[in-house]
């Protein structure tokens, strides 16, 4: 229907001709009426986050309408375990996958946190080394040896050391021992 004051309120959604004229002047407008936005779902972020334990992640959750618009919600969390907090701050203490959930009156997301304990040994430990120069044996960057090391040479070039950890690791923290002779700047 069409009210005195000109507005269109469409009782449900489809396809309408709507004939606007002035004098004998008249002119046709199709329009479309889609259905009531809705939320359709939500997406939780970040999704397959590895967290060390007593540590915290900010989850955060989007709603999206049926047509892809984003959509406001404030949405309730959950956890399989662990402790989230009415603002998707989600922590553990002890190692494991964790689902975490976002859910509202009708619609849910999810995403998972791996938890992990963090190792405290040494992964480069003898393993396969490589570097752009060398003055002595690079294997004293990584014997576990603090009186042997690994000097490059003395030029004004970059220079690199890596390590070939020899299998995937989550590294949540990296030690170098430096020597009192060590460079002034480093990138």
């Amino acid at each position: 229907t069409i009210g005195n004051d000109g507005i269109f309120t469409p009782a449900t959604a489809g396809e309408y001709v709507l004939t606007i004229g002035y004098g004998s002047l008249t002119r046709d407008y199709s329009i479309r009426v889609l259905p009531e936005r809705k939320l359709d779902r939500i997406i939780v972020t970040p999704d397959g986050y590895k967290l060390e334990t007593n540590e915290s992640v900010a989850l955060a959750a989007t709603g999206f309408d049926q047509y892809g618009n984003p959509f406001e919600i404030m949405p309730l969390w959950d956890a399989d375990g662990g402790v989230i907090t009415s603002d998707g701050i989600f922590s553990a203490t002890r190692p494991g996958s964790y689902r975490i959930t976002a859910r509202t009156a009708s619609v849910t997301g999810t995403a998972t946190v791996d938890v992990f304990e963090p190792s405290r040994i040494n992964l480069a430990l003898r393993k396969p080394v490589e570097t752009s120069s060398a003055l002595q044996n690079v294997a004293g960057a990584v014997d576990g040896n603090t009186g042997t090391r690994w000097e490059s040479e003395h030029t004004d070039s970059p220079q690199w050391l890596a390590v070939d950890l020899q299998t995937p690791a989550y590294l949540s923290d990296l030690q170098i021992q430096w020597e009192a002779a060590s460079a002034a700047d480093y990138e």
